[in-house]
């Protein structure tokens, strides 16, 4: 029962992209992104050494796991994502720089509507910077989680990668070990190289440069694949 709440839990995670920060606004992502750590840390707690809960294929699930492919899906996803609210944060950081240089519409745009005009103009601009401070901290916020999911979603792939390739084992949540299968084992090194390929190599690191997690080790683990893929 636990991994198929999982199962449905990651698909929401499958859902986040570039488009989250338009369609649920900067606050409500938060919250999105927030769901997407909790359920990852969760995936991570339940995948252990002798334990795989996604299917060896990239494009193929079973009856009881996730294909690997969600995991690249989500890592394309994030990342456009991180890129996106890097890109919106410095916005917000350079309006309040230049708090002081705003015009009266600019500055109009940051207050709340019931604020009233006649106070002085100083004071309004007070009052924008403090809006700014906290979008930027949200902003913030919302970037560390972003790389928490980059985290995580790189170490579960890296996890079962190394599962399948290293120790030949496939695994059903639940089940007893079972040797990988010549068959799915020849498949899953067919696939590797497709969905392991420069287009997410080039994303994750873009990534890295954007990053607010300075003990992340989503490149660290990302870095592994070449081994899985050469």
């Amino acid at each position: 029962m636990l991994y198929c709440h999982l199962v449905w839990r990651i698909k929401f995670i499958f859902q986040l992209g570039e488009n989250t920060l338009s369609e649920f606004g900067l606050v409500s992502s938060k919250v999105c992104l927030q769901v997407a750590v909790n359920i990852l840390k969760l995936a991570r707690s339940l995948t252990t050494q002798n334990r795989a809960i996604f299917a060896p294929s990239f494009e193929r699930p079973n009856k009881s796991c996730l294909s690997l492919g969600i995991l690249t899906k989500t890592l394309l996803s994030s990342s456009a994502l991180l890129i996106n609210a890097q890109e919106k944060s410095e916005i917000c950081r350079r309006r309040l720089d230049s708090i002081q240089d705003l015009t009266t519409q600019q500055l109009a745009e940051l207050l709340p509507p019931d604020t009233d005009e006649k106070l002085p103009a100083q004071v309004r601009r007070m009052i924008g910077a403090k809006t700014l401070e906290q979008e930027l901290k949200n902003w913030d916020e919302l970037l560390e989680l972003c790389s928490l999911v980059l985290e995580s979603t790189t170490w579960l792939l890296w996890h079962h990668m190394e599962h399948f390739f290293q120790h030949k084992r496939s695994l059903a949540l639940g089940g007893s070990t079972s040797i990988l299968s010549q068959e799915d084992y020849g498949r899953l090194k067919k696939e590797a190289p497709i969905h392991l390929n420069s287009v997410l190599f080039k994303k994750m690191n873009e990534c890295e440069q954007v990053t607010t997690n300075e003990n992340s080790l989503f490149q660290l683990h990302f870095l592994n694949f070449y081994y899985f893929v050469v």
